[in-house]
């Protein structure tokens, strides 16, 4: 079974809000959200109604979920990022 290079390619599981239900949760995109006991990366999808959340059904990291029930969410304090968040740049104007 090529299990290893199927997620290589589908990427990482990942849970998807829209921006409302995220900041009730008091993440943002890219953050981790526990949920049913393991932590998913947040991506923002404003297309999800208020209430809803989407998960990447049949990815190994995200089999303890089942969809079609009530979960609660909270933002994992202890998530690296796989990508760092940009906070500040000193280009804007270098050499003008």
């Amino acid at each position: 079974m090529q299990v290893d290079s199927i997620r290589e390619v589908a990427g990482p599981a990942c849970i998807y809000l829209n921006a409302e239900q995220a900041a009730l949760v008091g993440a943002e995109e890219g953050d981790g959200v526990s949920v049913a006991g393991i932590s998913l990366e947040l991506v923002l999808d404003q297309s999800l109604p208020a209430g809803c959340a989407a998960f990447t059904a049949g990815h190994p990291d995200s089999t303890a979920l089942n969809g079609c029930s009530t979960a609660l969410l909270s933002r994992d304090s202890h998530w690296r990022r796989r990508q760092p968040r940009l906070i500040g740049t000193d280009s804007g104007g270098a050499g003008k």
